[in-house]
């Protein structure tokens, strides 16, 4: 990750929303066409810089923190700015602007914009999370190598929660997993695109609303062409997650 260039210039970024995001709680922004970059809460964060050579093979690359905030210019726009924390690794280089060491990325809000699948849009998202969450983790962007990229976001286990939740938190996803297929299959849907000609897609709302028979149906969907499963693509997908399982 460059930091400076040679003459202690700073690099500077345009940030935008990362248009394939299908899940999660916060807004993600894509940092180049190799990384993208969210907000982190300190469990995950942690997660991360623990994470062993074995499990790190099912994960996106790790490459780094920065820390983020809005701030309004002179003409009324908002720029999006991070200073560096600690980085892991190198990212793609970009245009040199003079600085005193402390503007790193930046980005104008008319610039966050992009052609998105019709059901994502997470500008607003992105915002609220830079108030409550200014870290935000950098990880390798899994998608650039695909033009139109299915994504599937599915949650494992058959609990939820969390041992630091609330009681009233606690007890709204014991409900909420009764109510869904965590409950009876052990995972539930929380977002899809699939690309059809145009993009098919599905979010956390729907995922709740499936039954058995409606994530069979969901899942077929996913790994078909307009007229069949594609079934050469499950045995991959079937030994990634037996080896996870080991």
């Amino acid at each position: 990750l460059h930091l400076r260039g040679d003459n202690g210039e700073c690099r500077v970024r345009d940030l935008v929303p990362f248009v394939h995001q299908v899940g999660g709680h916060t807004g993600m922004m894509k940092y180049d066409e190799a990384t993208v970059c969210k907000p982190v809460f300190p469990a995950e964060l942690h997660f991360y810089e623990m994470l062993t050579p074995e499990l790190a093979k099912f994960t996106p690359a790790f490459k780094g923190v920065v820390h983020v905030f809005v701030q309004e210019e002179d003409d009324g726009s908002l720029s999006v700015r991070a200073y560096p924390i600690r980085s892991q690794h190198q990212t793609s280089t970009g245009p040199m602007y003079p600085s005193n060491g402390q503007v790193w990325v930046q980005t104008r809000q008319k610039k966050m914009t992009g052609k998105v699948p019709s059901c994502h849009s997470n500008k607003g998202q992105v915002l609220r999370s830079i108030e409550t969450l200014p870290e935000f983790i950098l990880l390798e962007n899994l998608t650039s190598k695909f033009r139109s990229p299915c994504i599937l976001d599915v949650k494992l286990g058959t609990k939820t929660y969390h041992k630091d939740h609330s009681e009233a938190k606690r007890q709204l996803h014991i409900d909420r997993d009764a109510a869904t297929t965590t409950a009876t299959l052990g995972l539930r849907l929380c977002g899809m695109q699939a690309s059809k000609g145009s993009y098919k897609c599905r979010n956390k709302y729907d995922g709740r609303r499936l039954g058995k028979d409606g994530l069979r149906s969901a899942l077929r969907e996913y790994f078909s062409t307009s007229d069949e499963v594609r079934m050469e693509l499950l045995p991959p997908f079937i030994e990634k997650l037996e080896a996870l399982l080991q």
